[in-house]
């Protein structure tokens, strides 16, 4: 194998070789093989005598990275992939660390589903949040289907009602729309969200928005009226737009006549 170069990066070495290939070695190697730009050396028998540098270094790197917060194993066999150290040493590593106990999707994606889901999050982003960890789609689902679809409707529950107070000043037909999308957007059900929207505006009077009624019809007014309309087909038009987002006739029948008389 030929040397392509050989980096120093603080104390570590880093040998460049092959086709963009980079490993991390034990400094005494570099006099020991004589490796410098375009040398020739035996590639196996320098990972041979780097394994047990390799080893110490993947050991600490490996606690040191879980000691911070808990990982998947996708998570740690990448992150020892992005130090340089031997492909071999570190799947021998992250085996030890699960025989040990130290790393456990299992485990670990039942502990993030229980703080995201009692912290009001939706399954579906939990399931996502897992699945971007590394964590493998068999142990997702079986997470997943130990859920309490009970703990799931409350947690749509209290996203809605949240909505709906910071929505007060929308009219009901309106506010249960915005609703339903900002739920979907959290990852709940858009028909669980409908009923329960439903159920939370259903004694809010749309009589009760005028303001905000026509505001928005004099808006649209002013706007089909820019365009080559007859009588009819505007009329017809904002009569269509307006009643989509749950204006009482009174409101619109106003508009038209304000129209009119300006």
């Amino acid at each position: 194998m030929i040397v392509n170069a050989v980096r120093k990066r603080k104390s570590d070495v880093l040998l460049e070789f092959g086709e963009d290939s980079v490993l991390l070695i034990d400094p005494a190697l570099v006099k020991k093989f004589g490796l410098r730009p375009d040398s020739e050396f035996d590639l196996a028998e320098l990972l041979k005598q780097n394994e047990p540098f390799s080893r110490k270094r993947a050991a600490s790197c490996a606690l040191d990275y879980l000691e911070k917060s808990s990982r998947s194993v996708k998570q740690l066999t990448e992150h020892l992939f992005s130090k340089n150290l031997q492909a071999s040493v570190i799947e021998e590593t992250v085996k030890e660390l699960i025989s040990k106990n130290l790393l456990n999707d299992r485990d670990l994606a039942s502990r993030v589903t229980e703080n995201m889901i009692s912290s009001g999050k939706s399954l579906r982003k939990t399931k996502e949040k897992l699945y971007r960890a590394g964590i493998g789609r068999e142990v997702i689902a079986e997470t997943a289907s130990a859920v309490d679809g009970t703990a799931e409707r409350g947690n749509l529950m209290e996203f809605l009602k949240r909505k709906n107070e910071s929505l007060r000043r929308t009219p009901p037909l309106l506010r249960r729309e915005k609703m339903i999308r900002s739920a979907v957007s959290a990852g709940f059900c858009a028909s669980d969200a409908s009923g329960i929207a439903e159920e939370l505006t259903a004694d809010d009077d749309p009589a009760d928005y005028e303001d905000y009624y026509m505001e928005l019809g004099r808006r649209r007014l002013r706007a089909l009226m820019d365009k080559d309309l007859s009588e009819k087909e505007l009329r017809k038009r904002f009569v269509s737009e307006m009643r989509k987002k749950g204006s009482p006739m009174g409101f619109i029948e106003e508009c038209l006549r304000e129209a009119e008389d300006s």
